[in-house]
């Protein structure tokens, strides 16, 4: 159990490991909290506080996460919620595009009965896992570095933490408590070791006029030469009352096609009638945020208290969570470009920006004097 290096409830804080002990790799986060009663947003539940993560051994970076919500978020939702409870963001597990709570012999009227209530208050004690963070820690279930340094940049806005309602709330993030195993004489961890570690580029989507379709190819330099494994592509729109910033935003029209080598990737444009399926392939099935209605039971004539489903806000879903994702399958990306095409609508009047976090295949070694060594795999 480690106490802060150095904490600043409003910036960063710290933590410092023994060096060279050999670490069992899961670390947590305990004591969590954003110091008021504001509700976390749907998606990311207390995770939304961090901001960015790092491993770090002395100077040298090992891992890290940027834009770390988003990663959290989409986590969350393939999460069973008996993990989910310990992280305050409650989800309805559905494979297949909603979720029956009600009693379908008793011809109930609403399908939904999940309430905001269960979400969770950043007044309330988190417990955080690192490990869906930080592929090094996930990869590897041993670890051990001369200088072990982890550091977080925390989000400190309410706006990025809470809902829409508690967005004024003031936030101010006592120390949290650090616990990692430390395995007292165990030999030390053989080298190299691989991991995948997410890294970020982004593009900016320009306006587009509304009911006009605009197609835009866009030159990605962040993953040139890297071994790539599952590219997510993260529309940052507009803050959702309930989802936050955390969400991926659908757009009123879109299709996304990869280049590699100037070459098509994907046999067909993702559009919205296959994207999910390519969520499902890539990750498996996914929950979805508590707080959205999908479906009711209706005759065909609209009358209530029938046995027919309905879709009732399922657009809800659509409009913040229209998660992408293009698996590469570890292949080494020499030159990669964005296709984008979107149509002015409900987000397209507006510049937009894409984010794309991929999974990038590295290697950790040790020089003669003990030094890590990070490079490409």
């Amino acid at each position: 159990m480690y106490q802060t290096y150095y904490h600043n409830q409003l910036q960063r804080t710290e933590f410092r490991l023994e060096s060279n002990h050999v670490y069992n790799s899961d670390m947590r986060l305990v004591d969590v909290q954003a110091g008021s009663d504001g509700t976390y947003q749907y998606g990311a539940g207390a995770y939304a506080l961090i901001k960015n993560i790092y491993l770090y051994d002395d100077n040298i970076l090992i891992d890290q996460c940027y834009e770390a919500g988003y990663i959290a978020s989409l986590e969350n939702m393939l999460n069973e919620n008996r993990r989910n409870r310990d992280l305050w963001s409650y989800s309805v597990k559905s494979s297949i595009g909603y979720t029956n709570v009600a009693n379908p012999v008793n011809n109930a009227s609403v399908v939904d009965s999940l309430t905001a209530l269960q979400t969770g208050k950043g007044n309330v004690a988190s417990r955080l896992e690192l490990r869906p963070l930080l592929g090094f820690l996930a990869f590897n279930q041993l670890f051990q570095l001369k200088m072990p340094r982890l550091v977080i940049e925390w989000n400190t806005s309410a706006h990025d933490v809470f809902i829409l309602a508690d967005s004024a709330k003031i936030i101010t993030i006592p120390a949290p408590t650090l616990i990692v195993d430390d395995l007292i004489g165990a030999p030390n961890v053989p080298m190299p070791q691989s991991y995948l570690s997410y890294e970020l580029d982004r593009i900016t989507q320009p306006l587009v006029a509304t009911n006009v379709i605009k197609k835009t190819k866009f030159r990605v330099n962040g993953f040139d030469k890297k071994r790539v494994g599952r590219l997510l592509l993260i529309n940052k729109g507009d803050y959702n009352a309930v989802m936050g910033d955390y969400k991926s935003h659908a757009q009123w029209y879109e299709e996304i096609q990869l280049y590699v080598n100037d070459s098509p990737f994907l046999p067909s444009p993702i559009t919205r009638f296959n994207k999910q399926s390519y969520m499902n392939d890539a990750y498996g099935n996914m929950n979805f945020p508590i707080g959205l209605n999908y479906v009711a039971f209706e005759a065909g004539d609209g009358t209530a208290n029938s046995d027919l489903l309905h879709d009732v806000n399922i657009k809800q879903y659509e409009h913040t969570q229209s998660w992408g994702v293009v698996d590469f399958k570890d292949q080494i990306i020499p030159d990669l470009q964005v296709e984008y095409t979107r149509g002015g609508g409900t987000l397209g009047v507006n510049a937009s920006v894409m984010l794309l976090i991929g999974e990038v295949a590295r290697q950790l070694s040790k020089d003669a004097n003990g030094n890590a060594v990070v490079a490409n795999d």
